[in-house]
This record gives C-alpha cells, structure tokens and sequence, in this order.
C-alpha cells in the first residue's frame, strides 16, 4: 500500500482524508446530511465547521434585495436547531432574515433542473451539452446562487470535463470561455484539494493545453508586431504554460493506475512530458527569433 500526501506535513500535524471524495464536490448542508445518514455522527473538520466553507461559499445564497451585494450564509450550528434562520452577510442588510425552510427548497428547485439535465446528458452532442451547461450557469451564478455554489460548480466541471478532450475544435470565443471556467475551478481547488491534488492537476491540465493553443493561433502576429513588450509579452504567456504543465506533472508522474510495472511513467504524464518539450522548443525559437532581430539592427 502506498499513501501520499497531497502538500508538505510537518511532524505531528494532523492528516485528514474525505470520507468519500466525491462528496467534496457538495456544499456543506447536503454533505453533512449525506455523513449523518450514512454515518450517523457529525463532521468537525476545519471546512465543515466554517459557514463560509473557507470563504469558498459552496452553500451561499445570494440577497434577494436589490442593490446588496451580500450573501446568505448558512448559521454555524445549522445542523443543530431545529429552526435554523440564515442572515445577510453585508452588514447594511444584517435585519434581512430567512427560514432555512424556504432557502433549501429554492436550492432544491435549482437542484431537480440540474439532475434533469444530467439524466440526459450522455445522449446529447457535445455542442448540445456545451449550450445547456452554460445556459444553466448563466441563469443561476449570482443571480440566486452564489457563484461559488456547488451546483455552478457542477455545471462547470462538467462543461470543462466534456469539453477538455475537445478544445481544437472550440472557436476562439469559446476557447476563452473554457479557459475562464478552467481558472474558476482551479481558484476553488487551491481552497479545497490544495497541492498535489487531482482537481487541481486536471484544471491545470486543461489550462495548459487551452493557453497553449489560444498562443499558438497569435503567436505569429504577435511576432511580426514592432512593440518593443512583444517578446516579454509570449515570455509571460510561455511561462504561464509551463508553470501549469510542470505542476500538472507533479500529480501525473505519480499516477500509479494508469502506468504498467514496465513503464516509468503513465501516458497521461508520458503526454504532458512531450507537451513540455514542445513549450521548450517555443523559448528557443523566441530567443532566435530576437537574437536575429538584434544582428538585423
């Protein structure tokens, strides 16, 4: 049996897994049902005992009342009363209150559309499902849920999964908003599954492929413009991509199931291993570029 961590330990800390991982993708008032049903006894963990869920808001309601930028947060000891009442966050709004009754059956309500969707997802093309998974995003993050909220984040994860192994095929308005929902869950896994996480090396996957390609179809004008910023300018982009594939990589590398005894390393890390080869073989065509340029001058 081999057991890693995902980031560095000191001695003595304590170690904690997800009793089922992916419960993780649920906000905390389904999750702690779904322990209590199942378990019978209430998590104490440090995301669990927060409200705010560190600040992700996976549970958050957004204010119903114009103008207010607040959000609906679940009380602490929600779980524990018997009529719980959620407050506005924004303190100008603090008188605001609702029954946790009526907040979780519009949360319910948002939550059947989204099982409805799913139910027929595997029977829709691609292009179908792309449209009903931003539809649903559109309709909901902010607007009543908090654009945080499991659900969005559902409906984003699974945009960004039935999408990654299509990206050559997205338009270039459509590549940026892959990229945007890419960034957006990766900010959400830094919080949650931080270091050397599945979630995070996916995203970062995803992220590295996707700038890659956007940076591939400018890279060619972007070299024939006269600005002096141009060169430190694809320096950046190039940078961006590495730093995603080499911290993609950390989690790949180790990837044990898809790797045969023979193998040093899986073919999803074998790939990522010769995308960055092709990322090295971009800073020197650059440095050549500019060297050829400085001898022309």
């Amino acid at each position: 049996m081999r057991i890693r961590t995902s980031q560095a330990i000191e001695k003595g800390e304590i170690l904690t897994v997800s009793y089922n991982p992916n419960w993780g993708y649920f906000g905390n008032l389904k999750r702690m049902k779904m322990i209590g049903d199942t378990g019978g006894f209430r998590c104490n963990c440090r995301r669990c005992a927060d409200p705010t869920e560190l600040n992700t808001f996976m549970s958050s309601l957004t204010c119903p009342l114009p103008n207010c930028t607040g959000n609906f947060v679940p009380p602490v000891n929600s779980s524990t009363e018997k009529f719980p009442i959620w407050t506005c966050s924004n303190n100008p709004c603090q008188c605001i209150v609702c029954p946790e009754t009526e907040l979780l059956q519009l949360t319910e309500n948002v939550e059947q559309e989204w099982n409805e969707i799913i139910s027929n997802f595997k029977f829709l093309p691609v292009s179908v499902s792309v449209q009903l998974m931003g539809k649903f995003i559109s309709s909901h993050s902010g607007t009543m849920l908090h654009r945080h909220h499991w659900l969005i984040q559902q409906a984003s994860r699974t945009l960004v999964r039935t999408v990654g192994n299509h990206i050559k095929e997205l338009s270039a308005h459509h590549l940026i908003d892959f990229i945007t929902q890419c960034r957006y869950l990766l900010e959400i896994a830094n919080i949650l599954n931080p270091g050397i996480s599945l979630e995070r090396a996916l995203m970062q996957l995803y992220l590295s492929r996707a700038l890659f390609l956007q940076y591939k179809s400018k890279h060619e004008s972007m070299l024939h413009q006269n600005h002096g910023d141009t060169s430190q300018k694809i320096v950046q982009i190039l940078d961006e991509i590495r730093y995603f594939q080499q911290e993609s990589f950390l989690y790949w590398r180790n990837d044990i199931q898809s790797k045969s005894l023979q193998e040093p390393m899986g073919f999803e890390a074998q790939q990522l291993n010769g995308e960055i080869i092709m990322v090295l073989s971009e800073y020197e065509h650059l440095i050549n570029n500019t060297n050829a340029a400085t001898i022309n001058c």
